[in-house]
């Protein structure tokens, strides 16, 4: 391995995402500063259950700002993942 360059990415507001979106935000850009190529982020499924969804449109609007164009993917995590239990679910944004 010690040619390849092997992707990294680093996990934002783990594990409940309940965290406030400006951690999230200083998060990604300290991971962008290390190296990553790409955010995995845990949102604020609270915040769009309890249909505040601005809120939860405003904190992956600033991790995806703060990843610098890197990709950045959602997820929610499985005791938050609503009556199914179906988590950990990811997405890219």
């Amino acid at each position: 391995l010690a040619d390849r360059q092997l992707p990294i990415a680093s996990t934002v507001g783990f594990p409940l995402g309940a965290g406030n979106s400006a951690g999230k935000a200083s998060e990604a850009a300290q991971a962008v500063l290390d190296g990553a190529s790409e955010i995995d982020m845990v949102c604020q499924i609270g915040a769009l259950k309890g249909g505040l969804r601005e809120i939860f449109i405003d904190d992956i609007r600033r991790v995806v700002d703060a990843a610098d164009g890197r990709p950045v993917c959602s997820q929610t995590r499985k005791s938050s993942a609503g009556p199914s239990g179906r988590g950990p679910r990811a997405r890219a944004l």
